[in-house]
């Protein structure tokens, strides 16, 4: 498995814990808003089973609705403009 974080130390120290169960992990520092970063990781590599995009950013702050009282539930919505390729 590939791991990918901003935070070099962060990523390292969780590689560190999956390797340390008995699995297999790899780190590396990419800041994901740096498109030719992003770019030349991706060329590193020959194929890509799961890819799991969990990043964050803030590009334009949406309010979240107000809970619906028939669910009670908070809805949420996208916060990215960005158009995915």
């Amino acid at each position: 498995m590939v791991l990918t974080a901003r935070r070099k130390d962060r990523i390292e120290a969780l590689a560190a814990e999956i390797n340390d169960a008995g699995h297999q992990a790899t780190a590396y520092a990419l800041d994901v808003t740096d498109r030719a970063a992003v770019d030349e990781f991706a060329t590193a590599f020959r194929t890509l089973a799961v890819l799991v995009n969990n990043a964050g950013g803030a590009l334009a702050p949406t309010p979240s609705p107000p809970e619906t009282p028939r669910t009670g539930a908070a809805c949420t919505r996208s916060t990215s403009s960005a158009p995915s390729t």
